[in-house]
C-alpha cells in the first residue's frame, strides 16, 4: 500500500511582520512530517508556494525552513520522499521555472523539486506534475498527447473558482490559447481521474474529480473562519482522507455584537473588528475590552464591507449550485445551435466558440 500526504501554499515568511508567524509556518511544516509518519505515508506532495516572496527571501525564513527539512529527512532519517512543485511565488521570473527559491532544497536526500512539466510513476500510479505556468492549456494538451496519467497535480488558477470563501469572490481566468481568448475551465481536467491543485488558499471541490487542497493554515483575513487541512491519498484505492489543522492561530472578523455576546474565543488569534462608523466614541472601550479579555495576537479595525459574506455552509453550497448551473449553460448553447442550425457562411465549431466566449464575459 502506498500513501501520499498532499498539501500546498504554506507561504513561509514573517506574516504581519511578526516572527511568531514564521514559527507558526514552521510548526505546520513539522506537523506535516508528523502526520505523514502517523498516517503511513511514503510520500509528501507539496503543490507550490513554499515561500511567499518572489524576488527575495529573508535569510532567517530560509534558514528555519531548510533546517526543518534537514531535520526530518537527514538527521531523523525519515523514510519518506518529498516532492516540491514550483508555484508562482517560488518563481523569480513569471515565465521561467529554473530560477526558483526551492531549487537548492534538491540537495537534501529524498527531496525532489519539480520545476518543469513531468510524469512520474509513484507506487504504481502515473502522476502528471505541472508547475505554475502562463500557458496552462498548452501544457495540459502536451500531457494528453503523451498519454495522461491517473492523477494531475498542478499549481494553477481555474476560472470560476472561489478566491475568497468569506465573500464568495470568484476568479476570472481567461488566457490566450491557439489565437483565442479561452477560459481555464474545470472541464480542461476531464482527461484525468483525479486533479488536485494548489494556488487558491480556500480548500474547495470544483467537481467530483477536481479540488483545491488549500493552505494548511489561515494566512490572512481572506481565510477567516476556514477549516484547514491536508489530504492523505491512498494511491492504490484513490481514496482521500482529510486531516484538519486544529492548532494554528486563526483569523476572526467580528462586529461589536459578536464582542458583546462573546461569540468567539479570540484568545491567541488574529482579530479584525468591523464597525459601521470608525469614528464612534466607544470604539476605544471596545478595543480595550477585546485586548483585556481575549489577548489577541493582533487587532485592527475596519469599516464594514458592503459585500455580503457567506454566512454558512448552506450559503456556500448554494453558490456551488449556481456555479454548476452556469457550467451547464454551455450544454444548453450547444443544443440551441444544433436545433436552430448555423447561418450560411459560418461553421458550427466557430459559432460555438464565439458563444462560449460571450458566456464567460462579465
Amino acid at each position: 500500500m502506498s500513501k501520499a500526504l498532499i498539501c500546498s501554499d504554506l507561504h513561509i515568511h514573517a506574516h504581519k511582520d511578526r516572527i511568531d508567524r514564521l514559527h507558526n509556518c514552521v510548526e505546520v511544516l513539522n506537523w506535516i512530517f508528523e502526520q505523514a509518519e502517523e498516517q503511513g505515508c511514503d510520500n509528501i506532495f507539496f503543490l507550490g508556494d513554499l515561500f511567499h516572496e518572489r524576488d527575495k527571501i529573508d535569510v532567517r525564513n530560509y534558514l528555519h525552513t531548510f533546517e526543518c527539512f534537514m531535520k526530518h529527512l537527514l538527521e531523523d532519517g525519515k523514510d519518506v520522499n518529498v516532492y516540491l512543485l514550483v508555484g508562482n511565488h517560488d518563481m523569480y521570473h513569471r515565465a521561467r521555472w529554473d530560477v526558483n527559491s526551492i531549487r537548492p532544497f534538491s540537495a537534501i536526500p529524498n527531496l525532489h523539486v519539480i520545476q518543469s512539466p513531468l510524469s512520474i510513476n509513484i507506487g504504481g500510479t502515473k502522476i502528471n506534475w505541472l508547475p505554475h505556468t502562463e500557458n496552462p492549456l498548452g501544457h495540459l494538451k502536451d500531457f494528453q498527447e503523451e498519454g495522461v496519467g491517473d492523477i494531475l497535480l498542478a499549481h494553477l488558477a481555474v476560472h470560476g473558482a472561489l478566491t475568497n470563501l468569506f465573500y464568495g469572490t470568484k476568479s476570472d481566468v481567461i488566457v490566450e490559447y491557439d489565437n483565442e481568448m479561452t477560459p481555464v475551465d474545470v472541464s480542461v481536467f476531464d482527461p484525468w481521474d483525479m486533479t488536485i491543485l494548489g494556488h487558491y488558499h480556500g480548500a474547495q471541490q470544483l467537481s467530483d474529480k477536481v479540488e483545491y487542497v488549500g493552505s494548511p493554515l489561515q494566512l490572512s483575513f481572506g481565510e477567516a473562519f476556514q477549516k484547514k487541512h491536508v489530504i492523505i491519498l491512498d494511491l492504490d484505492t484513490k481514496t482521500k482522507t482529510y486531516v484538519e489543522n486544529k492548532f494554528s492561530p486563526k483569523h476572526f472578523i467580528v462586529n461589536t455584537q459578536d464582542v458583546e455576546n462573546e461569540a468567539y474565543d479570540l484568545n491567541g488569534h488574529f482579530v479584525r473588528l468591523t464597525v459601521e462608523d470608525t469614528g464612534r466614541k466607544d470604539l476605544i472601550d471596545i478595543k480595550r475590552k477585546i485586548h483585556t479579555e481575549s489577548q489577541p495576537l493582533s487587532l485592527d479595525v475596519k469599516k464594514e464591507d458592503s459585500r455580503k459574506k457567506l454566512e454558512s455552509e448552506e450559503d456556500l453550497s448554494a453558490l456551488e449550485d449556481v456555479q454548476n448551473v452556469l457550467a451547464n449553460i454551455e450544454d444548453v448553447l450547444e443544443q440551441y445551435v444544433q436545433d436552430m442550425g448555423v447561418p450560411a457562411g459560418l461553421k458550427q465549431p466557430h459559432l460555438l466558440k464565439i458563444g462560449k466566449q460571450c458566456l464567460v464575459k462579465k
